[in-house]
């Protein structure tokens, strides 16, 4: 009787083991991630270098991100930053993916709102395996051509593993 309450007691404590390292695991952001289905979360933190595409003043740029899918294309856009050519977004755009081993890239496409519509200052791609390649918790920065950055901070979330660890910039 004795050695059958000890063996119940190593199977409570190795099942209590397990539970609390499930809830370190929502909460670790270098936990290794799961691929499937789930949201990228993207914080497109600010603009470095930006090429002034304004004869008379300073651009005003906004950032322009696009998600291609096989068959979709989702895009966010940041508010313009007057006159700035170093601009801080701090804004957040959430992704939908529906399967995260596809290679599908994300664009930054970085425009100066104009009187006649927007100009282009610079463009670069980001890949989603690289997201992947960190755990799912890396900070990315974007080169854009032909001069200029984009400061970003992206994290996986699966299906039914909650919210985004990093809270955004202070």
């Amino acid at each position: 009787m004795a050695a059958q309450m000890n063996q119940l007691a190593v199977q409570n404590a190795e099942l209590e083991q397990e539970i609390v390292e499930e809830e370190a695991a929502k909460v670790d952001p270098n936990r290794p991630r799961p691929h499937g289905s789930g949201e990228l979360h993207m914080w497109v933190l600010q603009g470095e270098n930006i090429k002034n595409g304004s004869a008379f003043s300073t651009a005003d740029p906004y950032c322009e991100v696009v998600h291609l899918t096989d068959d979709d294309q989702r895009r966010h856009k940041t508010r313009e930053i007057d006159n700035d050519l170093n601009p801080t977004w701090n804004e957040k755009f959430v992704w939908p993916i529906e399967d995260s081993t596809a290679t599908n890239d994300f664009t930054f496409t970085v425009y100066d709102k104009t009187l006649g519509g927007k100009k282009k200052l610079g463009q670069g791609e980001m890949s989603i395996a690289l997201v992947f390649d960190y755990k799912g918790n890396i900070d990315v920065t974007v080169s854009l051509h032909p001069q200029g950055k984009v400061v970003t901070h992206c994290e996986w979330i699966p299906d039914g593993w909650g919210d985004a660890v990093y809270a955004g910039p202070c």
